[in-house]
């Protein structure tokens, strides 16, 4: 009995003696893998570190010599045949007129306090001792408020001479900085504020102006070294001691000069203004390493801007009824895309509507049309689109081709063709849920719609479907009614991405 306790105890110390040895050899040995981890780790990141210094190094070697005078070319024009300055108006339909006195019937939308609150954009600081050697900037992109660090190497004394010598000079101070830690934050924002490419590249020149306290080379200088190290194709050109920041495009863009190299096109990239026309410009024909992505002008989400809401109403009659609606939206959002590039008319047509028209225009026509045929809804919708809005060419109104999103059809006082068919495309999808077509005329946009059952009137086709010619700014015009310039005339159909009912 005792040798069998002995045994036991024997046992028991030798497999806490095993434990013990076993969790001492795997400390040593993660203890080992810990520090052979560490070493590996920092001869990576010094070897990157090495590898991005020489790659830089030799892109300032290439800039100091590798510049070249070119001719740019002027900006495509989409569409060469003038608008009509004044449209036609189709002979209305009798219905019960409206008795003196009588009262409206009015949709009223009231705005809702959540819909004019949104929480702030909040993202991760930089760790203290990071913040501690930074630069902080308080930043409004569009009334939104922003914090951004950035190291304080970013500033230096602008460039007063523009020329290769000076621009390497600037890549080199740059890549010098610690700028990564900009770059995560600008993304970041990106990430949260719903931002487009065009917008993120805004976002990077907004930073830059307010750096460089609105110094305009050194802004677009910014964005050029950003933009590069965020992985986007883009150089630097000068004309007249003035910095033009070019860019290619997954698609074309219109009323903007650019440059043509190894049969790409680099446009010239604009923020807040119209864009500038320059013949000649002096730039270097290769690209930075691992810099590739053209800048992609797909709207698809409007960005998630601060709201200041602005309200608008509208008036129009439909089969002997006036209605009168208010409109509300968010005017951060007008400044945004006031001088966003004019690019082809599919993305415009494919952009999704912001928060604000989701909740007042949507909402508000919804009970309009709710217990109407689906025929009877698309006329109420069409005549709304017709009439609810005054019409001028975006030459008169703006000085130079502009489309506008339904967001800015509420907002400016005058629309014209393209604008109207963007919104009347995007009512009849989200209130009707029914399949609709872009109508590409010269010098006209319009849209078709795909109804149930037998319908008269003019139609197009594509494939086997058969779309009934809707027009938005033929006054008055029912649907199958086209312009009677454009009866005989075969459109380009533009496709439209479907959406669901809205419920």
């Amino acid at each position: 009995m005792i040798q069998i306790s002995f045994l036991k105890i024997f046992n028991k110390r030798r497999v806490k003696l095993f434990a013990v040895l076993t969790a001492f050899l795997a400390f040593n040995s993660f203890a080992t893998a810990q520090n052979e981890f560490e070493a590996w780790k920092k001869t990576t990141i010094d070897s990157f570190q090495k590898y991005k210094d020489e790659r830089d190094g030799e892109f300032v070697k290439f800039l100091k010599q590798r510049w070249v005078e070119f001719q740019t070319s002027k900006g495509f024009v989409r569409d060469k045949t003038p608008k009509p300055e004044k449209i036609p108006v189709a002979a209305p339909k009798s219905f019960k007129p409206i008795i003196p006195g009588e009262k409206k019937v009015e949709i009223k939308i009231p705005v809702h306090q959540p819909l004019a609150v949104r929480k702030p954009i909040n993202i991760p600081e930089p760790a203290p001792d990071i913040q501690q050697k930074s630069s902080r900037l308080g930043l409004l992109f569009h009334n939104t408020p922003l914090t951004i660090y950035f190291d304080a190497d970013f500033q230096f004394k602008p460039i007063d001479n523009i020329n290769q010598k000076s621009i390497s000079a600037f890549w080199d101070k740059m890549s010098r900085a610690d700028y990564e830690i900009f770059i995560a934050q600008a993304q970041e924002y990106k990430n949260r504020l719903q931002l487009n490419d065009w917008g993120y590249h805004y976002l990077l020149y907004e930073t830059g102006k307010h750096i460089y306290q609105g110094n305009r080379n050194m802004t677009y200088l910014f964005v050029w070294f950003m933009a590069s190290k965020s992985g986007y194709e883009s150089r630097v050109g000068y004309a007249d001691n003035h910095i033009y920041l070019l860019m290619p495009a997954s698609t074309k863009i219109f009323g903007t000069p650019y440059l043509t190299l190894k049969g790409k096109r680099f446009y010239a990239l604009f923020f807040n203004q119209e864009p500038e026309h320059f013949k000649k410009i002096f730039t270097y024909k290769g690209t930075y390493p691992d810099a590739d992505k053209p800048m992609d002008y797909r709207i698809g989400n409007l960005p998630l801007l601060s709201v200041t809401l602005k309200q608008r109403d509208l008036k129009f009659k439909y089969k002997g009824k006036a209605y009168s609606i208010p409109m509300i939206f968010n005017r951060n959002l007008i400044d945004f895309l006031e001088y966003y590039p004019q690019t082809t008319i599919d993305l415009y047509f494919n952009a999704r509507v912001s928060p604000e028209i989701e909740h007042s225009l949507i909402k508000g026509l919804k009970p309009l049309i709710e217990n109407r045929s689906e025929r009877d809804a698309v006329g109420l919708l069409l005549r709304f689109t017709q009439t609810a809005f005054d019409y001028k060419t975006d030459g008169v109104q703006f000085g130079r081709e502009k489309y506008l999103l339904p967001e800015e059809t509420l907002y400016y006082p005058f629309s014209d063709c393209e604008d109207r068919s963007l919104l009347f495309s995007r009512l009849v999808e989200k209130l009707i849920g029914i399949e609709i077509v872009g109508l590409s005329y010269p010098g006209h946009i319009a849209t078709a719609v795909k109804l149930s059952g037998e319908v008269r009137g003019d139609f197009v086709t594509d494939g086997n479907v058969r779309y009934i010619i809707c027009d938005p700014t033929y006054i008055n015009a029912d649907i199958g009614m086209a312009m009677p310039r454009f009866k005989n005339v075969n459109p380009e159909i533009i496709v439209i991405k479907s959406s669901t009912r809205e419920g």
